[in-house]
């Protein structure tokens, strides 16, 4: 199961009135790489009521990817961003943190119990100690993490929290923020202690870590484009899924390369009708 957001996004211009669908969050890009390749997974999300959502929904469950209708897909969770001038201004109707807050309130304890590996999509810290609290303590957890979340939590918190931790996916440049260390080899080292941790490297590619020590790097998948908004969490997506499958570790996060190879391509970015294509 992966727990985290799966967003609609309402964007408006200040000169003129132009609307465009952004889907997108770190669970939606989760469960595309499942979908991708034909990995089982089940969502636990929030989805708005717009009717669009409906081919989505189908399309993710022709590919074995089930998106869990909790009580909080009741409500319609449409964020509103405003740009001006290109810069966005900080005016959303839900704030992401609420999102993150539904999401957790809702994850039923019987419910997890069921489940023998969960992925947990950045909730924040206090909503990631309460959904771990109610899953069986011999659930493998993997995490993805983002920067954002060190919001009002010092590293330190992290660092404990990272313990229970079976796979931790980060960026460079968040493993260097967490680990107070702007050595790769230090930070990988710091962070694997009690997890495997795949710190990905941009156009350099990715790092793997386990018990305190570096197992491999991978090359990236060349690309001639080149926008990293979501190439991490698809990335993590892409290891997992594969792992799923029984690929080893290697292979997998070859897997996982070249579908955020995809992401940074912009082929999966904004475009409805490009993900239905893909699915």
């Amino acid at each position: 199961m992966a727990i985290g957001n799966f967003a609609l996004s309402n964007i408006n211009s200040s000169e003129e009135i132009v609307s465009r669908d952004n889907y997108g969050g770190i669970c939606f890009r989760v469960a595309l790489a499942f979908a991708f390749l034909g990995a089982s997974l089940d969502c636990l999300t929030v989805i708005g009521k717009e009717k669009k959502w409906d081919d989505i929904i189908q399309k993710f469950a022709d590919n074995r990817v089930n998106l869990i209708q909790n009580k909080i897909t009741k409500e319609s969770l449409r964020f509103d961003w405003f740009y001006e001038n290109g810069n966005q201004l900080n005016k959303i109707k839900i704030h992401n943190s609420e999102i993150m807050n539904l999401v957790a309130s809702s994850a039923d304890e019987e419910q997890l119990q069921k489940y023998s590996h969960i992925i947990l999509c950045s909730l924040g810290l206090e909503n990631e100690k309460s959904v771990m609290k109610k899953m069986n303590n011999k659930t493998r957890v993997s995490y993805i993490f983002h920067e954002s979340n060190l919001n009002n939590v010092s590293t330190e918190d992290y660092l404990g929290f990272f313990e229970g931790i079976d796979n931790l996916f980060i960026n460079e440049e968040e493993a260097y923020i967490v680990a107070n260390s702007s050595d790769l080899q230090l930070a990988g080292e710091i962070l694997s202690k009690k997890s495997r941790c795949f710190i990905t490297l941009g156009k350099k590619g990715s790092a793997v870590f386990n018990n305190g020590k570096l197992q491999f790097k991978l090359p990236a998948v060349k690309t001639s484009e080149y926008n990293a908004a979501g190439a991490g969490d698809t990335y993590a997506g892409g290891v997992l899924a594969a792992l799923s499958l029984n690929f080893d570790l290697r292979a997998a996060c070859r897997l996982g390369s070249l579908l955020a190879s995809v992401t940074v391509n912009d082929y999966l970015t904004n475009n409805l009708q490009k993900l239905l294509f893909i699915l």
